[in-house]
């Protein structure tokens, strides 16, 4: 009875719903940005106990040409790293991973 009527409070048409929705998208995604913009600048400007980053990664691309992230554009590196919360905040998968002390703090931390 008490779930009812909170649900009834709170929920009582479907557009508040969507609001809340919305709302909620917005704040996870607000929360990824800044995560993804904290994990980039680790792996730009943190010492590096095993002389890597996440940013000395190689990509791959067709005929075997590969290039690291660093070497990237600043938008790839932006996504790429926004990927990388979204996965890691999802318990995903994705091929890139802490290469450092500060990398892996980061990574545990969230």
């Amino acid at each position: 009875a008490l779930l009812k009527q909170i649900m009834v409070r709170n929920y009582a048409s479907s557009e508040n719903l969507v609001i809340k929705v919305l709302q909620l998208c917005f704040c996870v995604l607000i929360f990824n940005h800044f995560t993804c913009c904290a994990w980039y600048q680790i792996g730009y400007e943190a010492p590096s106990d095993s002389d890597m980053r996440w940013l000395d990664y190689a990509m791959t691309f067709r005929e075997g040409e590969s290039r690291t992230f660093e070497s990237a554009s600043v938008l790839c590196q932006y996504l790429t790293a926004y990927h990388w919360t979204m996965v890691h905040i999802a318990n995903g998968e994705t091929n890139l991973e802490p290469s450092n002390t500060w990398e892996r703090i980061f990574s545990i931390s969230l």
